[in-house]
């Protein structure tokens, strides 16, 4: 990286962290620094939300999806414009008119303090893995062009996210995360236009899709009924639709966002803005991989990406004329699309497949840190590139580390914001959780940097506990005679049958969040009556 480059991601640091301390000085409430003031516009909120989702990960891992396996994981997202019209017709109405300041204070309202302790810690656990593995994506990223250590760009991304968000409360978050989509979609848009042009002269962006295509990496839509598949329209409606309801319904990081809004109208706005925008933004950077992919066959990437591996060079050379002899087929069925030619160029990209197989997971996280490294300029587009990942990591981390802050105060030390006494009690202990929050991911996300997708990595946390969180809230909400003991219960069932199933069988974890959800209705339900209210 130049000069220019260093520059560009310094200023973008010192402007974050700067705001996010001067923001500080406008919290005079706990109101104002957990829910900033409850006066957040639709808007803010709907890119907030956004932000705290996609991540680093999303920046760095779902390109690098695409690059390795295709589109087949947009289908994950198939279903959340409706689990978002779902959540504004039941849980924000719900919460808007309880006024809580966490998911897990309802439930108490509404089940018990049972429910809110067993709810608040599964979170907690939860939130504090996944956020590992939000950590460990940019620091890949800064390893690879520092020459650093993985260890030491995780304490440095995790610190300067500590930095804003332990002084500026919810206010910094939003208001930073407004700041860091803004910079990650422009960053996403040049990344995009250097690889077009990039490609071959001779082959348009509609002729690389043909391409990928043809070798079977545009997959939109996937009907197989196999368990085992992961991503299919099936896996997608039943666990990722859970997933969605769960996510955007009952963790505390999304919740707190629309709790933070106007008005009921502005906290619907916050999710349909996330509705419309999602699955084609999810689209569009997967196809992004996908270009990625095919303009390897013309200047083909190294068969491992990582700088701590000496390849084999006789297996580079041999995967580097794999590269070409694909492409030049690929060139040849553009010019003559006979179904030989097709044939040849399948059987090109099956070979090529096979020998970066065993590195596929890994890949994914590696691929657009190499491509920005060795084949894009300098002079400050680089620098903003990587502006752009660390805005999409703080973005998430920051939301992660106030969210648990949060609940730990609320739900956990069961300090009441509404009283004026304990105002400074409340900010003094968030931001102690802060920090205590920050570092215990920061310790997990140690150990991931090898841990194949992160993407899917932080997906199949979530799998193990989002299915039976939502099970509560639906008893929560549609079922009278639900009590807290019952649900408990029901919740404990349920993530152990996750445990379960993901031992004996061998299933896509999208189908572990339908079980969740089902065991623990079923069994909340039916222990609610051997165990009714009190």
């Amino acid at each position: 990286m130049s000069v220019a480059d260093w520059v560009v991601v310094g200023v973008f640091l010192v402007v974050i962290v700067a705001d996010g301390i001067r923001r500080a000085r406008r919290n005079r409430t706990a109101e104002d620094y957990l829910l900033a003031s409850r006066d957040v516009p639709w808007w803010a909120m709907g890119l907030s939300v956004m932000a705290t989702q996609a991540s680093a990960v999303t920046f760095v891992s779902t390109t690098g999806k695409g690059f390795t396996s295709g589109t087949g994981f947009v289908q994950f997202y198939y279903f959340l414009p409706l689990a978002m019209l779902v959540l504004c017709v039941t849980a924000v109405p719900y919460f808007h008119r309880a006024r809580v300041y966490t998911a897990y204070q309802f439930l108490e309202l509404r089940l018990g303090r049972g429910a809110r302790v067993a709810t608040s810690s599964t979170f907690l656990v939860l939130r504090c893995l996944s956020l590992g593995g939000i950590l460990a994506a940019p620091a890949i990223v800064l390893s690879e062009f520092t020459g650093q250590p993985h260890g030491a760009m995780v304490l440095v991304t995790g610190a300067v996210a500590v930095a804003y968000t332990t002084f500026g409360g919810l206010k910094a978050v939003i208001a930073t995360d407004v700041k860091q989509m803004a910079i990650m979609v422009v960053a996403l848009v040049i990344l995009a236009v250097l690889v077009v042009e990039a490609l071959p002269s001779d082959i348009s962006v509609g002729d690389a899709v043909s391409l990928a295509d043809a070798a079977d990496r545009i997959e939109l839509a996937n009907t197989s009924f196999d368990p085992k598949e992961r991503y299919t329209i099936w896996s997608a409606l039943l666990g990722g639709s859970i997933i969605f309801l769960a996510y955007f319904g009952t963790d505390q990081s999304q919740v707190q966002r629309y709790l933070a809004g106007r008005s009921l109208g502005h906290k619907r706005g916050a999710l349909l803005l996330n509705a419309a925008a999602k699955v084609p933004f999810q689209l569009a950077i997967l196809l992004l991989g996908v270009l990625i992919w095919v303009w390897s066959l013309y200047e083909p990437t190294p068969l491992d990406m990582s700088r701590r591996v000496d390849s084999d060079p006789g297996a580079e050379a041999q995967h580097r004329q794999l590269c070409l002899d694909a492409g030049v087929a690929g060139r040849a069925w553009l010019n003559d699309r006979t179904e030989p030619n097709r044939s040849r160029f399948q059987a090109t990209v099956e070979r090529l497949q096979s020998a970066r197989t065993e590195r596929n997971d890994e890949q994914a996280n590696r691929v657009v840190p190499w491509v920005m490294r060795h084949r894009l300029p300098g002079w400050g587009i680089t620098g903003l590139l990587l502006a752009g990942i660390l805005a999409a990591a703080l973005s998430s981390i920051d939301s992660e580390l106030n969210a648990l802050a949060t609940v730990a105060v609320i739900d956990g030390m069961k300090l009441d914001p509404e009283d004026s006494q304990q105002t400074q009690k409340i900010v003094r202990f968030t931001r102690l959780f802060t920090l205590a929050f920050g570092g215990l991911a920061t310790a997990f996300a140690l150990s991931l940097e090898d841990a194949g997708a992160i993407i899917e990595v932080v997906n199949m946390i979530g799998s193990w506990f989002y299915g039976s969180l939502l099970g509560v809230f639906l008893l929560a909400w549609l079922d009278r005679g639900a009590s807290g003991r019952g649900v408990v219960a029901g919740l404990v069932l349920g993530i152990a049958s996750v445990f379960l199933v993901s031992q004996v069988l061998e299933v896509a974890w999208l189908w572990r969040n339908t079980v969740g959800t089902g065991v623990t209705v079923v069994a909340g339900f039916s222990l609610s009556r051997l165990f009714p209210p009190r």
